[in-house]
């Protein structure tokens, strides 16, 4: 609206209250609206006192607060500062003011403002991924130490806090180590297979899983046969496809490293390979159940005089039933439960008894099981169809019986209902659930709302099944008290899930030793991933986190030998046996157990000659490195690499000769003069000639200061004489000049205690010249010429001295100069 313009005088600044009363009244002329003040004078003063008094009484409340939080510990004041300093209207308003239809200026501060809270959000996030990765690595060191720590203590623990004789949980009988190798009778047992195993490899038919399994057996008894222990031998004999005879050699041995290629890029006909195995390895466990199962009560199963396969299954269903374990829901057919008989003969992997029982009773699910009979996938859709509609009729007709429903879910990979009863045990379902894995979609198969009794289950792919086995379940449900860690192993070994099958067995104590040699006998076969290891070798298992699939197998082989002590007859076997594209970290390996054990000799005798080059090489070079020189020298001896040996020792006689009292020197020149007396041989094997030139002369420098150090004073000057290495006269300082400029960094290193040696021997002769009484049989004018020839000699070797561009003590000079 048009305000009308004030009086100059009303506009006045009014100081009072009652004017500024009488100035609000006539607020209405000036303005086109209704305005009145209702409130009189009296009204508003009073009203302005409570105000007054409310806010003394807030001020007063609001410091006994603060005053009651300080008695805590709490600074309120100094939150309420830090409450006003985040003030978000303040901090992303425009520094400078906006008019509120300036599009282009609220764009460009909301870009800045974006940019501002990204920079700071990055800083924020920047800080917190540096103190998790620090944090993170403070743990993996912590963890690594706290293992270290742990095996070490365990292979140095003395023998009174060893196993003593005992049962272990799968009786295989366990004593304190003998002598000094720490090894139980266990590890003795499977170190002389390994033994063998290499010893035979060269035959390429040994069967090393298989002569695992047999030996055991025979070595504890029949009883362990079906035990677990025994189970788990045999399972991998399945699963990797071996056929042995006598336990140890095959007539088709099949060759190392068979899987490698395909498991490292998870070849899809692999895995169905390996389930296939699995598969058989239950129903063939099944089978022997089956037997025994018979056998132990003849009388009750009536298996009738034919001794087959449909005999044996009709008298264990006949077991089961008379003896009240069946379900009540079980249809029997002329005295025979037909649809157990189906599911027995299934489950023992016969596929062709059961299409007998099921043509013996003209059954809708014949062409099914003749599919079964040919492959274990169900490609037909019309087969599919039939099975889906005799399913509806049945359960519509009021059908519980479990083991023809159990036959349907086998028949169709699908779920369902009522089918538990049937799967008594770990293996049952196992078997069950491998039997319904799907590779692909099948285009014959409708989608599963037009067949609502056929549901697909959620455990229908092995990733699934995997993850419901190894995540959902786990160790705890499968070894719930603590004390059978193997079934679960089995479980992990059958779902195809090695390497974490592997290492669950390595770590309990109870098994660590079969997980190592069962990981041997995967990792032969390449059926084993491992974990990417550098060239620097641990000797523990890495404790950063890696993929779930790999597994550092090499690190829990040597924490085994570890524990086996020093012995090398036991070690050297497992090592040999790794495969030629493992030679890396095989070499490295034994590098490190050569340097442990010390063993040498006996070490490299047992070794192929290529290897032990390869080895003693890499010993020779760590323990040059390390500063080991006699170590060095020792190993590079044992391969003739003699540059390598003059390189150490002139190094080393450099280092010592100028020193009287070095605590190795006597064991340095003990090696010089050993490497000198074969000096032919030594000559005879160097490819740098330089270096013998070079050792040479060393040798002769350390002979000069043993003179000088056993004061034989003119034997020293006669020895630093024949070397031509300093200048006896000025005329020869130009030319030794330039022969210093070409010697060996081994050589000049100790030039300023070579010229102070010298000129201390030129002083002691002078001096000893110099005292000799006038009756001491040599003529005074002899004498005085072989003094002027003595300080001729010290001021040519002063002035050489000062010629040599080599960098020397400060005070060498000087004291040349004072001698």
């Amino acid at each position: 609206r048009q305000r009308k313009t004030m009086q100059p005088h009303d506009r006045k600044k009014q100081k009072s209250l009652s004017a500024l009363v009488d100035l609000s009244r006539k607020l209405p002329s000036y303005v086109d609206a209704d305005f009145q003040i209702n409130r009189s004078l009296e009204q508003l003063e009073e009203r302005s006192q409570q105000m007054g008094q409310e806010s003394r009484v807030a001020g007063d409340a609001k410091n006994k607060g603060y005053s009651l939080l300080a008695g805590t510990g709490f600074d309120a004041q100094k939150i309420q500062r830090d409450l006003n300093s985040i003030n978000l209207r303040e901090t992303l308003a425009p520094l400078t003011s906006v008019s509120d239809t300036d599009l282009d200026a609220f764009l460009q501060n909301e870009r800045d403002n974006i940019i501002l809270c990204a920079i700071e959000e990055s800083k924020k996030k920047t800080i917190q991924k540096f103190t998790q990765s620090f944090q993170a690595g403070m743990q993996v060191e912590a963890e690594r130490s706290k293992r270290e720590l742990e095996w070490d203590t365990k292979s140095k623990r003395p023998q009174s806090q060893m196993m003593s004789p005992s049962q272990d949980s799968r009786g295989v009988r366990t004593l304190a180590p003998s002598g000094k190798t720490g090894m139980t009778v266990k590890s003795a047992f499977y170190a002389s297979i390994v033994a063998e195993w290499q010893q035979a490899q060269q035959a390429k038919a040994y069967a090393p899983v298989s002569a695992f399994y047999y030996r055991t057996v025979n070595q504890t008894g029949r009883d362990l046969q079906r035990s677990e222990l025994g189970a788990c031998w045999e399972m991998i004999q399945y699963l990797m496809g071996e056929e042995a005879v006598n336990g140890a050699f095959s007539s088709k041995p099949l060759p190392p490293n068979i899987y490698r290629e395909d498991y490292l890029r998870n070849d899809k006909n692999l895995k169905r390979r390996f389930l296939r195995n699995a598969k058989r390895f239950l129903e063939v466990q099944f089978k022997e159940f089956l037997e025994q199962s018979i056998q132990s009560k003849p009388g009750l199963a009536q298996r009738g005089p034919i001794p087959n396969m449909k005999s044996s299954i009709g008298a264990f269903v006949n077991q089961i039933k008379f003896s009240g374990s069946f379900p009540p829901e079980l249809e029997v057919v002329n005295g025979r439960a037909i649809w157990a008989e189906i599911y027995h003969a299934l489950r023992c992997g016969e596929p062709a008894t059961a299409l007998t029982i099921a043509q013996e009773f003209n059954l809708n699910v014949q062409k099914a099981l003749a599919h079964q009979t040919r492959s274990t996938d169900l490609d037909d859709g019309a087969t599919f169809d039939e099975l889906a509609k005799d399913l509806s009729v049945y359960l519509k007709s009021g059908g519980r019986d479990p083991f023809q429903l159990t036959v349907y879910s086998l028949l169709a990979k699908s779920d369902v209902p009522n089918t538990q009863k049937v799967m008594q045990t770990t293996q049952d379902f196992l078997w069950m659930r491998l039997s319904q894995i799907r590779w692909d979609k099948n285009p014959n198969i409708p989608d599963e709302p037009l067949y609502p009794q056929l549901r697909t289950n959620d455990l229908s792919t092995l990733p699934s099944l995997q993850r419901t086995l190894s995540v959902d379940y786990g160790a705890g449900y499968f070894n719930q008290n603590g004390k059978s860690p193997l079934l679960y192993f089995q479980v992990l070994m059958l779902s195809l899930q090695f390497e974490k099958a592997i290492a669950y067995l390595c770590s309990n104590d109870s098994t660590f030793v079969e997980g190592v040699h069962m990981g041997l006998c995967l990792y032969h076969y390449g059926a084993l991933r491992q974990t990417k290891r550098t060239k620097e070798i641990a000797l523990v298992p890495s404790v950063v986190p890696s993929s779930e699939d790999e597994i550092d197998w090499v690190a829990r082989l040597n924490q085994m030998l570890s524990t086996m002590g020093p012995d090398s007859q036991n070690s050297i076997p497992y090592f040999l046996l790794m495969h030629p594209e493992d030679s890396e970290i095989r070499d490295e390996i034994l590098t490190e157990f050569l340097l442990e054990t010390r063993q040498f000799d006996t070490i490299l005798s047992r070794l192929p000659e290529r290897v032990a080059q390869s080895v003693v090489n890499r010993a020779a070079i760590y323990s040059k490195d390390q500063g080991k020189f006699e170590d060095a020298i020792q190993l590079f001896e044992k391969i003739s690499n003699y540059d390598q040996i003059l390189e150490i020792i002139n190094v080393e006689l450099s280092r010592v000769m100028s020193l009287q009292n070095a605590p190795d020197r006597r064991k340095v020149m003990e090696i010089s003069q050993h490497l000198w007396r074969q000096n032919s041989v030594v000559v005879g094997a160097l490819t740098n000639r330089r270096l013998a030139v070079t050792f040479e002369m060393n040798s002769q420098l350390a002979y000069f200061f043993e003179l000088y150090f056993s004061r034989h004073y003119v034997e020293a000057l006669t020895q630093i004489e024949k070397m031509n290495l300093l200048a006896s006269d000025p005329s020869e300082i130009d030319a030794r000049v330039q022969f210093f400029q070409t010697l060996d960094p081994t050589v000049k290193r100790n030039f300023a205690e070579i010229l102070m040696a010298t000129m201390d021997i030129l002083h002691q002769i002078y001096v000893h010249l110099k005292s000799l009484p006038p009756n001491s049989g040599i003529v005074d004018s002899d004498r005085d010429q072989r003094m002027l020839a003595l300080r001729t000699r010290a001021r040519a070797l002063v002035m050489f001295a000062g010629m040599v561009k080599f960098r020397m003590p400060g005070d060498t000079t000087a004291r040349l100069i004072r001698l």
